[in-house]
């Protein structure tokens, strides 16, 4: 049993108390936090401990997670519903026309069902009193939900116990009653923390999500306690937390046995045993995603004082575990799952600094590893606003302003245990001598200084901190140091150019697979002049209904990225999910090159054991015109399947196309896809194009800049097909806190289709201000293997490059009449002006040779490099 104080020990509390005084911020904080307990504080004490609903009521994660207002028939998904268990007690409130549902007067019915012992019980409950006040039978719950007249059932009560009365009467109640006990030394607050947390007790181990509560309108769907496994992983991590804040101020207080109405041993007892070690014994109530469940294991371990060397070989393993794949967990989901180790990590060793603050320092030079799982969501950061859409994660097209592998819109309740991860941050960047970390907070705090440590309350001075990040940012400037890299264990390859506003980043995941995965390999991710200009669709849109839905199985398709898709069909040969129910340990994908030269960078990816084809393979090199701009070969082979189709989509935007005409078609598996308005033309002209004029918006907002995003197709016998793809946006409204109806919108979509089973799509892409770069691009016919490719592209200065791109089965010398060029390269980029020979560089090659001078590999060429 628990014999004294952990996270929260004398020297902690004294630090925060004493900070109050010095750090304005954290006093404002405090007085606001104390102000917000003040309703727990009004309640009687029969009243705090009443606030545990027992087992028998059903929770729902949803009123109805494609449900609409039944008043004003306003669509109202997901988590879109309003409540307040204060000011609207058990009701959940429309924000469209602020109707309250249920229209009976559940507080009372529930009263009725009270038994001797204040605990809800159905049979003893008056159905009498579930009447509507108009006398009709609309919008009436009786805890197990309304059905209008579709059959649809909407869980008021259940969703309103969830989120409302739980969560934020229940968690938040012993959350801000034992800190304000922290804050204060007014063992009043620990009083009350500790009748809500032994009232928990009482029911905690008989709560079951899994026979209980309602997911996507399913029973029998999630595990967990009163919610399911993620929230109920993280509630009993809160409650820990809570008695350790409390434990010896209630053991000292001799009073407070008479006030709990039992001993304190019988008090910590069933705390420790019906809430702790019955989620240990339990331990699919909370299992979640990878590092949380270990994470709240070994923090509650610590609570209860358990051994010193047990805790620090579970805290190694746990960093082992969770960055094992190239400094991450392998979960995918970039932007969102993907960052839940190097946060969960953060939070982890920021609760260890309590007990010594020197504990940060000592594990970041113990694991060197950490250094790569913080740089990974910096190198995947274009412009500081967006992440490439590689599996699961973010919305289509929007903005992402905060460094993901620290810093989130929505901050954890528990953040308040712990110093602040721009704390942290710092500490990464005094650890490993990389200014990039402080940045990050400047920039996730919208490059303001004063608003960075104006939420940690064990600092003493802010300003300090904040001096350390203006230095930094004076010394080195504010943008972050970026270079191209391949991340050959997550299996993602990043190709950076270009400075400032002209910054240029493609990125191409060759790997899926287990959680959170969409069928994504090879496909292409393009960022440039401050614009995502590729976005991917985003978090499947589960507001339709949930993950079995078309709508949500067109998110993960491969048609559903811009990448070559076969047969139609989803991905085969997934690997599976590894230990535990979200690890994904990539298991296929092969980077076939990886060249980074002085003014082509490029990679070559395959994943050919996805579609179970003998090739699938993806070739791109971002090709430099100037200090500002740059173009991209593309390069697709597959052999394999009956036919292929390479998928591109932009932004919001319109189109123009030339060298097409297009004729109606038919729609590229519609029982797969969700596609309208197709268009073909079977006979597509000599180095058509197609232009997308971007938008800021779906409403068509001009951009600030004339921003384009141009195609053009270099394959031989292809069809090219327009059509438009459908693309919720719903989420983009709630990740802005704006309450709407479900939102879609349709993107202009491009595929080009071949026969199989042994085809290559070839093209370039650019990206321009105002007007193109380029003005011809031309593919030289010479006899070569039919995945050999050899082109010609003229810039607007007359600038003229030969791009070779080799077959590395055939491995050919391959040799261009024009200017007589000869090579052996994989990829070989060689540029000329007035037929006068400038630079090249040759990628995974021995020799260049250009009509008498012969350059090789090994030898010392000016002008030429072998990467």
């Amino acid at each position: 049993m628990k014999t004294h104080n952990s996270f929260f020990n004398e020297a902690t509390i004294s630090l925060i108390r004493n900070n109050l005084k010095t750090n304005k911020a954290a006093a404002k904080m405090a007085a606001e936090l104390i102000e917000e307990t003040s309703y727990w504080m009004s309640l009687t004490y029969e009243e705090l401990r009443g606030l545990v609903f027992t087992p028998e009521l059903k929770r729902s994660w949803f009123v109805h997670s494609d449900g609409s207002c039944p008043s004003c028939g306003n669509s109202v998904p997901m988590y879109n519903w309003k409540y307040d268990p204060i000011e609207i007690p058990w009701k959940m409130q429309c924000p469209h026309c602020s109707e309250l549902f249920p229209k009976n007067d559940f507080a009372t019915y529930y009263k009725s069902g009270l038994d001797k012992n204040n605990d809800f019980r159905h049979n003893l409950a008056d159905r009498s009193l579930l009447i509507n006040p108009d006398g009709s039978d609309f919008g009436i719950d009786d805890g197990n939900g309304w059905y209008d007249e579709n059959g649809d059932r909407y869980m008021f009560i259940g969703a309103y116990l969830s989120h409302s009365h739980w969560i934020k009467l229940v968690v938040t109640g012993v959350l801000k009653l034992s800190f304000s006990y922290i804050l204060t030394d007014n063992p009043e607050y620990a009083y009350r923390a500790g009748m809500i947390l032994d009232s928990i007790a009482r029911h905690f181990p008989d709560f079951d999500f899994y026979t209980q509560g309602i997911m996507y309108e399913q029973e029998y769907k999630s595990n967990g306690y009163v919610n399911y496994w993620v929230d109920s992983n993280r509630e009993v991590r809160i409650f820990a937390l809570a008695y350790d804040q409390i434990f010896d101020i209630l053991k000292a207080d001799q009073n407070y046995e008479n006030v709990l109405g039992k001993p304190f041993d019988s008090f910590c007892h069933d705390i420790e045993e019906r809430i702790f070690y019955d989620a240990f014994n339990n331990m699919k109530k909370i299992q979640t995603n990878p590092p949380e469940t270990p994470l709240t294991v070994v923090i509650i371990k610590s609570v209860l004082n358990h051994n010193e060397q047990e805790i620090t070989d579970e805290i190694d393993d746990i960093i082992n575990e969770a960055t094992r794949v190239d400094g991450l967990s392998g979960e995918s989901g970039l932007a969102g799952y993907a960052a839940i180790a190097p946060r969960s990590i953060a939070d982890l060793l920021c609760f260890f600094a309590n007990i010594d603050v020197s504990f940060v320092e000592k594990v970041l030079l113990n694991h060197p590893q950490l250094y790569k799982t913080y740089r990974f969501h910096i190198d995947t950061w274009y412009d500081a606003s967006y992440y490439p859409g590689v599996g699961d994660s973010s919305v289509f097209a929007l903005p992402m302003k905060e460094y993901t592998a620290l810093f989130t819109m929505h901050i954890p309740l528990s953040s308040i245990y712990h110093r602040s991860r721009e704390w942290f941050a710092l500490k990464l960047s005094e650890v490993y001598n990389d200014p990039d970390f402080v940045k990050t907070i400047f920039l996730s705090h919208n490059k303001n200084v004063s608003e960075c440590f104006k939420k940690d309350y064990y600092i003493d001075n802010p300003k300090h901190y904040e001096n350390i990040i203006s230095d930094i940012i004076e010394n080195y400037g504010e943008e972050l140091t970026q270079k191209s890299i391949n991340y050959n264990q997550w299996r993602v390859s990043l190709l950076h150019t270009g400075c400032g506003d002209n910054k240029t980043m493609f990125a191409m995941p060759y790997d899926s697979g287990a959680n959170h995965c969409h069928h994504d390999a090879l496909s292409l991710h393009i960022f440039s002049k401050s614009i995502n200009i590729s976005p991917d669709f985003g978090y499947p849109p589960v507001n339709y209904g949930g993950w079995n839905t078309k709508e949500a199985h067109w998110y993960g398709h491969p048609a559903a990225h811009n990448q070559v898709v076969v047969d139609g069909k989803r991905f085969i040969n997934l690997p599976p999910s590894g230990d535990g129910m979200f690890y994904r340990y990539p298991k296929y994908g092969t980077n076939l090159m990886f060249s980074i030269g002085s003014f082509v960078k490029a990679t070559y990816n395959e994943a050919k054991e996805y579609n179970g084809a003998s090739r699938y393979e993806r070739l791109i090199a971002m090709i430099d015109i100037s200090d500002t701009d740059s173009y991209c070969v593309d390069i697709s082979r597959t052999d394999g399947g009956k036919s292929h189709s390479r998928f591109l989509r932009s932004s919001y935007s319109t189109t123009k196309t030339t060298g097409l005409n297009l004729i109606p078609g038919k729609n590229y598996y519609p029982e797969e896809t969700i596609l309208r308005n197709p268009m073909v033309d079977e006979s597509p002209q000599k180095s058509w194009n197609i232009d997308f004029a971007i938008f800021e918006d779906e409403n068509q907002t001009p951009l600030k800049r004339n921003i384009h995003f141009k195609y053009t197709g270099l394959s031989t016998d292809s069809s090219v097909n327009m059509c438009e793809s459908w693309v919720d946006i719903t989420r983009m409204a709630q990740t802005s806190n704006i309450r709407s109806g479900n939102k879609s919108v349709w993107v202009p979509t491009l595929y080009e289709s071949k026969k199989g089973p042994r085809t290559q799509f070839s093209g370039i892409h650019e990206v321009y201000e105002n007007h193109s770069n380029i003005t011809s691009i031309d593919k030289i016919n010479i006899p070569i293997c039919d995945f050999d490719e050899v082109l010609k592209v003229v810039h607007d200065n007359g600038i003229c490059d030969y791009i070779i791109a080799n077959d590395p089965i055939k491995n050919n010398s391959i040799i261009i009449p024009e200017n007589e060029i000869k090579t052996d390269a994989l990829l070989a980029v060689i540029r000329f002006r007035n037929n006068i020979f400038l630079k090249a560089t040759i990628c995974s090659g021995s020799l260049l040779q250009i009509k008498d001078a012969c350059f090789l590999a090994g030898t010392n060429n000016s002008n030429v490099e072998f990467i």
